[in-house]
């Protein structure tokens, strides 16, 4: 089963098939790079006016950014406001 909350990482598996082949420390330094990178452009968008949405919250991974819509405001108008915010 996927979890639509992690990313997928297909470079971490050609990384992880290549482990045993070469230096094991510098392919887990390319896996923790290669992660790092996926996940900061990893971004959840919640919108408060689901009821109990903070259990929703409480299940993304630390290293992805959460974003809790207003219900008041326009979703697209704040979600289009955040992405400039997010690093290339």
């Amino acid at each position: 089963m996927t979890s639509t909350l992690l990313p997928s990482l297909p470079a971490v598996d050609d990384v992880l098939f290549n482990f045993a082949q070469s230096d094991g420390l510098s392919q887990a330094n390319q896996v923790d790079s290669v992660r790092n990178q996926r996940l900061t452009a990893t971004v959840v968008f919640l919108d408060a006016g689901v009821t109990d949405y903070q259990s929703l919250q409480a299940g993304v991974i630390p290293e992805v950014a959460t974003v809790i819509l207003s219900p008041n405001q326009d979703g697209i108008e704040q979600i289009s406001a955040f992405l400039p915010l997010l690093k290339p």
